[in-house]
């Protein structure tokens, strides 16, 4: 009984408020709303346009003409109508707006922008100034600079349908400059310099696609020139070292070196280009025209264009089945790399048993080490040269360090 007495009240509750509610939903929809709006709009131009005179006094006079003045009143209400619907309609959505110094702001979705030519600014999503300089028919083209959302500079120079082209300055978040040089649809090309987000220079010299290639000099983390030669597929070349006298690499290279001085050789380890190689002991100085026969890398990647290999598998890829694999013992100047590189990382079976004395900061001299530190070899013949690559067992998952020899040349 009591919940039909509630079934009453309730109903009759619902009886009162749904047609408030459903007028208050007709009277705040949006199609009610256009509706009402342009009937009003229509009801008042309907009575503006009628204009048929009742008395002279509805006239005025200019010279020998006579205007209604509804007529008058009609013109100008429609004048302003229409300049208002302009404004509204097409310049909003266009996204033009002048500044004090007459230069004009698009959005960045503005298709007034796709006939726009001269300096312009283009606002990019979120409303931040992304762009300022010179267009041409929608595109980003000449001089001009691109901003990220915090105001900093991104980009500063010559642009070619919206893409870096010519020369120009490239930042790191922050406004410290990652390059400056010449570009090509996006990619540093030409000669340029590369920097560290340090702002230390780290490169300096020719780029192909985005890569140091061709000649360049390279530079300590310090920002001093470490090496001068030729670069490949973003990287040193080091096979153009192997047949080159001690002399010309001392010419080349002019960062840090450690000599490690033995009973037979020296192990000469360039530590900002990652590089060994060994000359006799008979050779009075280090610059001393030697040849050099091997050139060891300390590495665990070695790249051949495009390709980079971090394993014995993928160096397959790439040059096929290797020439030679077995066990073998690390020679001298791979003692040396070995030694050097357990400092820093765990590799192969640690560090090997060496016993040296630092006669100099950069001179030491080792007066024995252990002649049988095992190693398992993979080598492979390219273009008149042999890639041999050290790693711990015959699986060949990876390596630590490499080594070219020209194939005519027996071991060190």
């Amino acid at each position: 009984m009591n919940q039909g007495f509630f079934s009453v009240i309730v109903n009759a509750i619902k009886s009162r408020i749904m047609p408030i509610v459903t007028k208050l939903r007709m009277y705040t929809s949006l199609s009610y709303l256009r509706t009402r709006v342009f009937t009003k709009v229509r009801e008042f131009f309907v009575k503006l346009l009628d204009i048929k005179p009742q008395h002279k006094n509805d006239y005025y006079t200019i010279g020998n003409w006579m205007v209604s003045k509804k007529l008058a009143f009609a013109v100008v209400v429609i004048l302003g109508s229409v300049s208002l619907l302009y404004i509204v309609m097409v310049r909003a959505p266009f996204g033009s707006f002048s500044s004090a110094d007459g230069i004009k702001t698009y959005k960045y979705t503005s298709a007034m922008l796709r006939i726009q030519s001269g300096t312009v600014r283009i606002k990019g999503k979120g409303g931040y100034l992304a762009y300022e300089g010179n267009v041409e028919k929608g595109y980003v083209s000449g001089y001009g600079t691109l901003f990220d959302r915090d105001g900093n500079k991104v980009y500063i120079g010559s642009f070619d349908k919206s893409k870096y082209e010519g020369n120009g300055t490239l930042y790191y978040p922050g406004e410290v400059v990652k390059y400056t040089g010449n570009f090509h649809e996006n990619l540093f090309s030409g000669n340029g310099k590369l920097f560290r987000e340090s702002g230390a220079m780290e490169y300096e010299g020719e780029f192909v696609a985005g890569m140091k290639e061709g000649t360049g000099m390279l530079y300590d983390t310090s920002g001093n020139m470490a090496f001068t030669g030729t670069f490949a597929a973003d990287d040193i070349a080091y096979s153009q070292m192997v047949g080159m006298q001690t002399s010309e690499l001392a010419s080349a290279y002019v960062g840090h070196r450690k000599v490690y001085s033995g009973s037979k050789y020296m192990g000469v380890y360039l530590s900002d280009i990652d590089v060994i190689y060994s000359i006799p002991v008979d050779n009075e100085e280090i610059g001393d025209a030697s040849t050099i026969k091997e050139i060891y890398v300390l590495r665990d990647y070695i790249k051949f264009g495009n390709n980079v290999c971090s394993s014995v598998s993928d160096i397959k890829e790439v040059l096929g089945n290797p020439s030679y694999q077995g066990d073998s013992y690390a020679t001298y100047p791979e003692l040396v790399g070995i030694y050097e590189m357990s400092k820093l990382k765990s590799v192969y079976s640690g560090a090997p048993e060496m016993d040296v004395v630092t006669e100099l900061q950069d001179l030491i001299t080792v007066n024995s080490y252990t002649y049988n530190y095992p190693v398992y070899l993979y080598s492979f013949e390219k273009n008149g040269l042999v890639y041999s690559f050290l790693t711990r067992d015959s699986g060949g998952s990876g390596f630590d360090m490499y080594f070219i020899s020209s194939m005519d040349e027996g071991d060190s």
